[in-house]
């Protein structure tokens, strides 16, 4: 009894010193209300107590609260960390999605050139067949296998775009393929001499007419 009593002695000390200084914060009747409620402890250790334990619940309350806030501030700035990762990877897969689709783009604007070039129609016995000119733009080279004045091709048969008859006064030339690249065309050329066209020869052209292989080679 006498521990019960000292222990609610000295509560009561640590709320009177609480109340007198911040005395001077208080306004006449909270000092008359605080003056009477301490009296009441003093008059009732049990009441004194029994606040004590609910102040330390409450610390212990608080306590928890603050560590629950510190870890869900730790999730929250992983998930800002993780969704700013995701926001890169996201903002690298638009700049892939944007690359391709200008690829893309490119490669239909080819197509469309490529259709759209210059075309010569072609009449056998099974009717009108339409076959695209070659790209003779630029530096082109191609394999002539002979020029002819006597046995001439009949243009019906040169279906095929990678042959090209060539008439000039009354002369025909018949030349195959379509090489950017001189050592290619020579590589054609060398076949079909060893097929037994002895004539064969290369032939470049730029932007469609034939000119010296000295010149083609100079660019």
């Amino acid at each position: 009894m006498k521990i019960s009593k000292s222990i609610s002695l000295m509560f009561l000390a640590l709320f009177l010193f609480g109340f007198y200084a911040n005395a001077q914060e208080f306004s006449k009747e909270d000092k008359k209300n605080w003056k009477k409620q301490a009296k009441e402890y003093k008059n009732n250790p049990e009441a004194l107590k029994a606040m004590t334990e609910r102040v330390q619940i409450l610390e212990t309350d608080l306590s928890k609260i603050t560590t629950e806030a510190r870890q869900l501030r730790q999730t929250v700035n992983s998930l800002e960390i993780e969704k700013s990762q995701k926001d890169s990877r996201i903002a690298g897969l638009e700049n892939q999605v944007r690359d391709l689709t200008e690829q893309l783009t490119a490669a239909r604007t080819e197509l469309l050139q490529r259709e759209s070039r210059p075309a010569r129609e072609v009449v056998t016995e099974r009717g009108s067949t339409v076959i695209a000119i070659p790209d003779m733009s630029g530096i082109v080279f191609r394999v002539q296998l002979g020029a002819f004045k006597k046995r001439q091709v009949n243009g019906a048969l040169t279906t095929d775009p990678n042959l090209l008859v060539e008439d000039e006064n009354g002369l025909q030339r018949v030349t195959i393929g379509h090489f950017r690249e001189f050592e290619k065309a020579k590589e054609l050329r060398d076949h079909i001499v060893a097929m037994g066209v002895k004539g064969a020869w290369v032939v470049p052209y730029k932007n469609g007419e034939r000119i010296s292989l000295k010149e083609a080679m100079k660019g």
